[in-house]
């Protein structure tokens, strides 16, 4: 069977109520009926398994309202989770998860990991991780607000609350029109997260592009000019060197000099000088150190970036093995890969069929999701360490700074020091006259080759930039184009789907057998069949089901919808639906799901269960009564030990 992703089944749901157990079933891939009598509890179950997916539910009915917990052993991408919640009289309940089935999660309670409903400062929300697990990108409305699992199973779950006549599950709290339609488009992957990508990569280029204009402009008004073809560092190079060999030959005139001053007449001004030349060595064994810290901050801040890049690439590994062990868990080798004999088949699912060593009943990925939390740890930590970092090397360059006003003040002292004791004396004056001269021309130059280089690296930066926007700027085009031909055939591909259902319905609406478009909206939260938005209230229930499933059918033919083939049916037969109309509902669906060989799961429940599906492997549980509900109350026998 194949599997499109992000795919979300689920496979069991205990619900306890002081360590008793309530209900305890087992769900199949496809088809799921709970079946029983109005007011057996068929609909408390269905919210049940809408919360424990990450539905926001605070208003209970009494038996649900009830129960202490309720959990869910699902299959996400294949791989197998347990989601715990308890059932609280408030909304916004945090979710616990666990990395395998449900009897091992009741064996491991301390390798559950607990995630608020909303992110925290280090803590991701339960919403993330289902996310991430699922492959979802993180989608942001216009108003920026995250949309959740609750706003996702708003599609996915069909309530019988909801009015007929809307698309999307009713919201208790206000219902933005953005939000709705942030979550339609998501699932089916009509959004514009590429161009939402794109527009954000075009507004920082643009941004970097107006900072290095703006740096350059200030640059070259250093130099006195607007053109940069003068500025060139191998002229201030060529400088530098001339400047430096005439102070080798002025230092060793100096030198000689020294030999002939008389060095009692000189005794008192040669200390003090001594004392200045001493002191200005000091400052500049200061500045060469502060320049290797420089240096060395630079190198540790390019060492905590790579860090961080490794980090995610590391992220990105757990997501791949994970795809990779639900893949090659499933291959069954026939012919030994050694010796290439063929293999002795086994029907004992705790051996390996190949060479027969016991298998763990834990999943081998179980561990990757705290993998994860470390790793996003240490990204946090790394990238607070790139700001103290970038503080540090803010302080290195203002004590520089200062240092370079210290040592231009001592040469100046020097300079200027004393009146001449000797004519040798006088004649060295004006040599260290010279050097200092040559030093601040030496120092000047150097920081004008630096500047040159700045220069030329800021207009290929910008050259760079410019390059960018302009192919930001074609893909953005091209992008748009896409998208616009993508949600029209998505929608065509929908309303032939939906279409298909009407025209099979009973010949009870005689609209529907001759229904050519049907046609939706997730802002305005409205669905039309030809125009048309106006029928009985049995039709439009059976319209808006009609409409639904259509979108999951879609998902199992298009991988590129984000639909995690995953629906819960909760109102087929509302508002006067007739037991015949519904039972061919049913049928009509049951149908079409076996024609479709990929891996989904529709729930659905009734109490007009078709003949023909039931009493089948189609229905989960008993069938349901007054007396003998879906959740056990009565019974106090069945119960599950917590650790």
């Amino acid at each position: 069977m194949t599997m499109l992703r992000p795919s979300l089944s689920l496979r069991r749901m205990v619900i306890l109520k002081s360590g008793r157990v309530l209900y305890d079933q087992s769900f199949n891939s496809g088809l799921n009926i709970i079946r029983g009598e109005n007011s057996s509890g068929k609909s408390t179950v269905a919210n049940l398994i809408f919360y424990s997916l990450g539905g926001d539910v605070s208003d209970w009915t009494p038996e649900a309202g009830a129960a202490d917990s309720v959990h869910s052993e699902v299959a996400i991408n294949g791989v197998a989770y347990t989601l715990s919640r308890d059932v609280e009289r408030k909304s916004r309940c945090p979710l616990y998860i666990f990395q395998g089935t449900f009897d091992d999660a009741m064996n491991s309670r301390e390798s559950w990991l607990r995630y608020p409903y909303m992110r925290t400062g280090n803590t991701e929300s339960f919403s993330q991780v289902l996310f991430n697990l699922l492959g979802f990108p993180e989608q942001k409305t216009e108003t920026h607000q995250n949309i959740t699992m609750h706003q996702l199973l708003r599609l996915l779950y069909v309530d019988q609350i909801t009015p007929v006549d809307e698309v999307l599950r009713r919201e208790q709290r206000f219902d933005k029109r953005d939000t709705r339609t942030a979550v339609g488009e998501l699932l089916l992957g009509i959004d514009d997260l590429e161009m939402h990508d794109l527009r954000l990569r075009l507004r920082e280029a643009e941004r970097h592009f107006s900072e290095v204009a703006g740096e350059l402009r200030s640059m070259f008004r250093v130099f006195g000019q607007t053109d940069h073809a003068t500025i060139t560092v191998i002229n201030y190079e060529e400088q530098i060197a001339d400047a430096e060999l005439e102070q080798a030959q002025i230092r060793k005139k100096m030198k000689e000099l020294a030999v002939l001053r008389d060095k009692e007449a000189a005794a008192d001004a040669d200390k003090k000088i001594t004392l200045m030349y001493e002191t200005l060595r000091q400052v500049k064994t200061k500045m060469d150190e502060r320049r290797r810290q420089e240096q060395a901050t630079v190198f540790d801040l390019e060492d905590s970036t790579r860090f961080i890049s490794t980090l995610n690439e590391r992220l990105k590994a757990i997501v791949a093995s994970e795809h990779m062990v639900s893949i090659l868990g499933n291959v069954q080798f026939n012919t030994c890969p050694a010796c290439f004999q063929i293999t002795t088949p086994t029907n004992d699912d705790s051996v390996c069929h190949l060479c027969k060593a016991p298998i763990s009943r834990i999943e081998p990925w179980v561990g990757h999701l705290k993998m994860r939390e470390e790793l996003t740890f240490q990204i946090r930590e790394s990238e607070r360490l790139i700001e103290q970092r970038d503080v540090e090397l803010t302080k290195l360059r203002t004590e520089l700074a200062n240092l370079i006003k210290d040592k231009r003040t001592l040469e100046e002292q020097l300079s200027t020091y004393g009146r001449s004791v000797h004519v040798v004396d006088a004649e060295i004056e004006v040599h260290m006259h010279r050097i200092g001269y040559l030093d601040r021309l030496i120092e000047d130059l150097n920081e004008r080759a630096t500047l040159a280089t700045l220069i030329q690296q800021r207009i290929d930066q910008r050259n760079r930039l410019n390059l960018e926007i302009s192919s930001l700027k074609d893909d953005l085009n091209a992008a748009q184009a896409s998208r616009e031909r993508r949600i029209k055939e998505v929608k065509a591909r929908i309303s032939i789907l939906c279409v298909d259902a009407l025209r099979n319905d009973l010949p009870l609406e005689e609209s529907f057998q001759s229904a050519e478009s049907v046609e939706f909206d997730f802002g305005l939260n409205k669905i039309w069949a030809d125009d048309r938005t106006h029928f009985s209230a049995s039709s439009m229930t059976l319209l808006k089901n009609a409409l639904i499933t259509a979108m999951f059918r879609l998902s199992l033919e298009d991988e590129q919808v984000r639909w995690p083939r995953f629906l819960l049916l909760d109102n087929i037969e509302d508002k006067g639906m007739q037991p015949e109309r519904s039972a061919n509902f049913q049928e009509f669906l049951a149908d079409r799901l076996v024609a479709i060989d990929s891996q989904k799961q529709v729930i659905m429940t009734t109490s007009m269960i078709s003949p023909k599906l039931n009493d089948t492997l189609y229905c989960v549980g008993p069938y349901y009564t007054h007396e003998k509900k879906t959740l056990n109350y009565k019974s106090r026998e069945s119960s599950v030990q917590l650790d």
